[in-house]
């Protein structure tokens, strides 16, 4: 008998276990998604400071272009 309850207590055991990791694979599943929408926003806020450096460097060009027309007018 007594070993009938020590088994019993293992698979009680093991079932409460069971039950943790699949609260825990649940909390790695969520933060996985997490990371996934914050890999989305970082690419999404890289190609919009791509964007202004494009501009940036467009208006550095054309304010070199208009400091040399002013340089050449005087």
């Amino acid at each position: 008998m007594q070993l009938a309850d020590e088994l019993m207590a293992v698979k009680s055991t093991a079932t409460q276990q069971n039950e943790e990791v699949e609260t825990v694979k649940a909390g790695a599943a969520q933060q996985n998604e997490e990371l996934e929408a914050v890999k989305v926003k970082a690419a999404q806020q890289n190609e919009e400071l791509e964007a202004l450096k494009a501009r940036q460097n467009q208006t550095d060009t054309l304010l070199l272009k208009l400091m040399a027309q002013l340089s050449s007018q005087k």
